[in-house]
């Protein structure tokens, strides 16, 4: 499973930055699923608009938001919406660190 392979390379991993980014504020991340621990009704939720499970990965942006796995590797931002933060975890943790916009989701 892809957020397994992800949490094995990463898991663990937690950085913390802030400041000006690209295109939005820098932010952290903490990449410890434990993190959104009672957060499956969220998960559950946002799973039709993405068309998969989310598997829970840790948080972001000092806990405001939770990050996500879908089957395919795909990470998301979980808060009050769902938005695709990269295509791969690489990516993802790419765009928070150096401030790349999420992409929103159509239906949220």
């Amino acid at each position: 499973m892809a957020a397994e392979r992800a949490l094995e390379e990463f898991g663990g991993i937690r950085v913390d930055c802030q400041g000006p980014g690209l295109e939005c504020a820098r932010g952290g991340f903490d990449l410890d699923p434990e993190l959104a621990s009672g957060e499956e009704g969220r998960l559950g939720a946002f799973r039709d608009q993405v068309g998969s499970d989310l598997f829970p990965l840790g948080e972001a942006y000092s806990g405001e938001a939770f990050l996500a796995m879908d089957g395919i590797g795909r990470v998301y931002l979980l808060g009050d919406r769902i938005q695709l933060l990269g295509t791969n975890i690489h990516s993802a943790l790419d765009s928070i660190v150096v401030g790349r916009l999420p992409k929103e989701i159509a239906g949220t």
